[in-house]
C-alpha cells in the first residue's frame, strides 16, 4: 500500500539529472530543491531518512505537503 502510494509521489517530484560517469536525485517541490541520491558506476547512494524528514521539516510549504499522506 505504501509504495502505491509513493510511486506516483516520487514520479512527480523526483527529478534525476543523468552524466556520464553520474547521476543525481533531487527532488523538487514548489521551488525547493533538495538532493536526495548520487549514484556512480552502478550504485546509488541516498540520504537518510532522518536527513529526508529534517528537510522536510525545514519549509512550511513542504510539512503541508507531506502532512497529506499521513
Amino acid at each position: 500500500m505504501g509504495s502505491a502510494l509513493a510511486k506516483p509521489i516520487i514520479n512527480t517530484y523526483l527529478v534525476v539529472d543523468d552524466h556520464i560517469l553520474f547521476s543525481v536525485g533531487h527532488l523538487e517541490y514548489q521551488g525547493d530543491d533538495n538532493v536526495v541520491s548520487v549514484g556512480a558506476f552502478g550504485h546509488i547512494f541516498t540520504i537518510s531518512r532522518e536527513e529526508l524528514k529534517r528537510r522536510a521539516e525545514q519549509s512550511k510549504e513542504s510539512q503541508e505537503f507531506l502532512d497529506q499522506f499521513k
